[in-house]
């Protein structure tokens, strides 16, 4: 698919579209990390400075103590502290990482 074909799918979604996944987004408060619930990190609690006291999240822009949007680029893993969307821990398939 063409980015021609997904720039107009893009700009289609509304504010409420994108307020469903901030919502959604705080009610998944765990993974099922090789088979075990491990809970997920609040924006402001990761290990490193993101600079919450001072912004939102730099991608999926929640602000300090919601959770990340699943997806964001900025979401520290709850086992290994890197990144979700780029470490190796065993999540499991339905969590859609």
């Amino acid at each position: 698919m063409s980015w021609s074909m997904i720039l107009p799918m893009v700009r289609a979604l509304t504010l409420s579209h994108l307020h469903f996944f901030y919502q959604a987004a705080q009610f998944l408060t765990s993974y099922s990390i090789g088979g075990q619930e491990i809970q997920r990190i609040h924006y402001g609690d990761e290990q490193d400075d993101c600079g919450a006291d001072r912004q939102p999240c730099h991608d999926c822009r929640v602000i300090k103590g919601q959770f990340h949007v699943v997806g964001c680029d900025g979401e520290e893993c709850p086992v290994c502290h890197g990144q979700v969307l780029s470490c190796d821990c065993p999540y499991d398939e339905d969590d859609g990482n």
